[in-house]
């Protein structure tokens, strides 16, 4: 499995990660950390092994209307969808 991009805390400054959407500090795909808790307790997307299951929209979509909801919780606005965690984003 490939370790995410950015190596550690990613810099998006935010609590939110436009990218994959779901909070900065529980992207697996961004933090490292995460990531490394997730892989250790076998809990990587067999098909997409850059990110945890919980978070792999493109294989489970209902997973994205949980995490849009605790966005809006919090802001009370709809989610920004994700860039790169969507069903057709990644093969």
């Amino acid at each position: 499995a490939e370790a995410p991009k950015d190596k550690g805390k990613s810099a998006h400054g935010e609590w939110w990660c436009d990218e994959h959407g779901v909070p900065e500090d529980e992207c697996s795909m961004c933090d490292d950390k995460v990531y490394r808790v997730a892989k250790g307790k076998g809990e990587l997307c067999p098909k997409h092994p850059d990110r945890a299951k919980s978070q792999c929209f493109i294989c489970n979509p209902d997973l994205w209307e949980k995490s849009a909801a605790r966005y809006k919780e919090k802001y009370g606005k709809e989610a920004p969808q994700p860039k790169d965690n969507m069903p057709g984003a990644k093969k």
